[in-house]
């Protein structure tokens, strides 16, 4: 056999390692006496440690818990979900949620910054529908919930359709004709029962189904709320509370047309800004009701003296609307971009009451129109179209509408070469967006430092911003729910 031998010496032991066998020899070597004492260690042999791989846990999945089946009645409004509200994840906050609804077929669904809407098609609606909701987090996991939403067909009250009158001073009230003041599918409006009530200085009167609400005096300003109420034969009601104000001297009132539309009226002054226009059904529409009544120049829209607009987007501007309602308010006086004025057809009765503004960043300009102070500043939009900003005085209050300015441009520094924050504004018009993210609030504070905020230019479902965030920093902001409601200044 051969045989090879290495000796390895270390600390008085000697290993042999012989090749060719499967053997191990350890022997002592001879050591000297001082050695002796060293004692010889023993060899042991130590079993391998199996180390494990650390455990790693598992993403959780969001859980969708607390959204239950709804039913209303017809007529009634399903209300607002604040998805947030709905949902649980161990490894997520619920504002990192994507959430996807669908399955509606003709309930509307409207969702504001994570606050959807929910709605019946018409108030004459009923049925059933089945949605899903999905909630996903960043690492694609989802959970998912089937809801029922159900209108149940009954016996539905009458719908007031009375509006609020705001009048200007030296102005009377409208009469109310009850036979048209409600609509009810079940019965005809001449089986209403009625009360009207509320009224604590102003007079009511009633004849032959016709409702007069006039003056205590000829000096008399303020407000009042007059709630009525129409009853069906079986008893079923309907009440709507209508506001009646007389405007003082130094009184405003805003009127919510639809996206960035307003009117203001004070006591001797109304001005309609980005009112006449009429959007995409795919997004919001101008409902046509409020549109006949733009065209026609009918109450509560005549007797305007200044019509502004920001620009010529479809959701601010409508050059059809504009040639009709100038048409039948001989009064009024447009002001816009100079795209815009050149928009309507060339008719002699309005070509002089047309005012064009052609401006550039950080340019302005000022002029008076039927005795109101405007000041226009040029807001980027981006790149096109040319944008306005309007600053407007009314005897001590002032205004200011942005339009669709650029957030991510318009800054600070922007508004304060404008010197917007030193012009006392009582009221600003401002995009909801600029609310709904912290990155915007600076032009708000500093920028343009109003006492009031109204918001502007809202209710598309490509819209998605954090309302929660809004009513946390801005709780007294004023967002209106509804076209035609009134916010009156205090």
């Amino acid at each position: 056999m051969f045989q090879r031998t290495i000796q390895i010496m270390s600390c008085c032991i000697m290993i042999v390692i012989t090749a060719g066998c499967d053997r191990v020899i350890t022997e002592p070597t001879s050591r000297s006496e001082t050695d002796a004492a060293v004692p010889v260690p023993t060899s042991t042999i130590v079993e391998p440690t199996e180390i494990l791989p650390t455990a790693t846990l598992e993403p959780s999945a969001p859980v969708i818990t607390g959204l239950v089946d709804q039913t209303i009645n017809d007529g009634e409004q399903f209300g607002k979900f604040k998805l947030s509200d709905f949902v649980l994840d161990e490894d997520h906050l619920p504002a990192g949620i994507k959430w996807q609804v669908s399955g509606n077929q003709e309930i509307n669904i409207r969702d504001i910054g994570g606050i959807l809407f929910i709605s019946p098609p018409d108030p004459e609606w009923s049925g059933s529908e089945t949605f899903l909701f999905e909630a996903c987090d960043f690492d694609d996991l989802c959970d998912s919930a089937e809801i029922v939403f159900t209108v149940l067909d009954e016996n539905d009250p009458p719908v007031i359709n009375i509006t609020d009158q705001i009048v200007q001073s030296g102005g009377t009230f409208g009469e109310i004709v009850l036979g048209d003041a409600a609509d009810d599918s079940d019965h005809p409006n001449a089986e209403f029962n009625w009360q009207i009530s509320g009224n604590s200085e102003l007079k009511i009167q009633e004849a032959e189904g016709t409702v007069s609400v006039t003056l205590p005096n000829e000096n008399w300003t303020g407000r009042e709320t007059i709630r009525f109420e129409a009853c069906d034969p079986g008893g079923v009601c309907g009440y709507k509370a209508v506001q009646y104000v007389l405007l003082g001297k130094s009184d405003v009132a805003v009127t919510y047309i639809g996206n960035a539309g307003f009117m203001i009226t004070t006591s001797e002054k109304k001005i309609l800004v980005d009112a006449l226009f009429r959007g995409l059904e795919a997004q919001y529409a101008l409902p046509q009701p409020i549109i006949t009544l733009l065209e026609n120049a009918q109450p509560p829209f005549d007797n305007v003296d200044l019509v502004l607009a920001t620009h010529i987007h479809y959701d601010h501007f409508d050059a059809d609307i504009v040639q009709m309602y100038m048409e039948n308010n001989p009064n009024a006086i447009f002001v816009s971009t100079k795209d815009a004025v050149s928009q309507p057809r060339s008719i002699p009765e309005i070509e002089d009451r047309l005012i064009s503004i052609d401006l550039r960043d950080y340019e302005s300009t000022e002029l008076n129109v039927n005795g109101i102070d405007i000041e226009a500043l040029y807001l980027t939009h981006g790149e096109r179209p040319a944008n306005l900003g309007y600053i407007i005085s009314v005897g001590e209050t002032k205004f200011f509408h942005t339009g669709d300015l650029y957030v991510e441009l318009v800054d600070v520094d922007y508004l304060e070469a404008y010197g917007v924050h030193q012009k006392e504004i009582d009221i600003a018009f401002v995009p909801i967006f600029s609310l709904t993210s912290t990155s915007n609030h600076q032009e708000i504070f500093a920028g343009i430092q109003a006492r009031y905020l109204v918001l502007q230019h809202y209710f598309y479902p490509t819209f998605n911003a954090d309302l929660s965030l809004m009513d946390d920093v801005f709780p007294n902001a004023i967002i209106f729910n509804n076209e035609l409601e009134n916010w009156v200044m205090p």
